[in-house]
């Protein structure tokens, strides 16, 4: 979030008071004779304040902030001139103190440099920090409107003109340069947040196509009173928002009676796959009980077979050894000598 606005003493302000609450400190304006002092004002991270100039300008005065913001006071003579310009950012409740006091850093250079302005930039902290309430840091940026120089301030800067001058230079619209800026901002963030899981846009909730209504900034004043249990104007517009953007997350009935129709088809065909997933599997197991059982049976029945064949081959052994026997008694009978007749057989 980025708000941008003018410091215009058409509506009685001052960029010395201005600088004075921002920063906590106490500035004596020259041009009201009088002193704003806010050095009591708690929830400002004084180590984090500083002034930033356009880099390659070497301007010592203007890291004075009482000599910076009378000049600035003393520069504008129309009674409704404009004194300074105030940017007003929120800071990621995820990022740590080190990594927002950079964005603010960074975001001011990338400002000072752009437009040749000196930025007096200040980190507020919560009222409240704790696990609750830790998600309202914010920053001040509080600009000049004219350019700064060696020895004081210079012309106005470039996102002071009007469209109609922006134009004749070929600028863009200020409307263009804000959502530029806001741009920026985002990318800033992006490159911190990644690492935490989170992503920012500077585009309306309508240009990102999500259909919810953006609620009101409800400021450090009426966030105090909210927090106390007082109802605000501001609180109680966005609670409606918030009470219808409820409304909207809620799907219409048609929508509703489908999700339950297609959640009870999903569980059918989840039921129906389980079952074709274990018929297969009892199909599977069956096949090898009966691929085992014919196996066995084989196995068996190449059993019967070797014991027949050895059967055959001792009854064919043993008529053999009937048909060998007389023949081997035959060979047995003695021979008779007949040599003494003269001859023998």
């Amino acid at each position: 979030m980025m708000q941008v606005k003018p410091v215009s003493r058409s509506t009685g302000r001052s960029a010395t008071a201005a600088a004075a609450y921002r920063s906590g400190t106490v500035i004596e304006c020259e041009r009201e004779g009088r002193t704003h002092d806010y050095s009591n004002k708690s929830g400002i991270l004084k180590s984090n304040s500083q002034i930033i100039l356009p880099y390659g300008v070497d301007a010592e005065w203007a890291l004075d902030r009482n000599q910076l913001w009378n000049k600035s006071e003393h520069a504008e003579k129309r009674k409704d001139g404009r004194v300074a310009r105030e940017y007003i950012i929120a800071l990621p409740k995820e990022a740590t103190a080190d990594e927002r006091k950079e964005l603010v850093v960074d975001l001011s250079k990338y400002i000072a440099n752009r437009y040749g302005v000196a930025v007096d930039m200040n980190i507020h902290a919560p009222h409240h920090i704790d696990e609750e309430h830790n998600d309202n840091y914010h920053a001040h940026l509080l600009t000049t409107t004219r350019q700064i120089l060696v020895d004081g301030l210079g012309q106005k800067s470039e996102v002071e003109l009007s469209d109609s001058d922006r134009f004749k230079r070929g600028l863009s619209l200020s409307k263009d340069e804000v959502s530029h800026l806001r741009g920026h901002w985002a990318e800033l963030q992006n490159q911190v947040l990644g690492k935490y899981g989170v992503q920012v846009s500077a585009l309306s909730l309508e240009a990102q196509g999500i259909d919810r209504e953006a609620t009101l900034h409800m400021g450090p004043d009426c966030t105090a009173l909210e927090r106390d249990g007082v109802a605000t104007k501001i609180g109680d517009h966005n609670r409606e928002i918030e009470a219808r953007n409820l409304e909207r997350l809620q799907p219409p009935l048609e929508i509703e009676q489908e999700i339950i129709v297609s959640e009870q088809l999903l569980r059918s065909l989840e039921r129906d796959y389980a079952a074709v997933i274990e018929s297969k599997k009892t199909t599977a197991a069956q096949k090898e009980l009966d691929d085992y059982a014919k196996t066995m049976a084989f196995l068996e029945g190449a059993d019967d077979i070797a014991a027949g064949w050895d059967a055959e081959i001792e009854q064919e052994q043993r008529v053999r050894q009937q048909v060998k026997e007389p023949e081997r008694e035959k060979d047995q009978t003695p021979k008779r000598d007949y040599d003494r007749g003269g001859f023998s057989l």
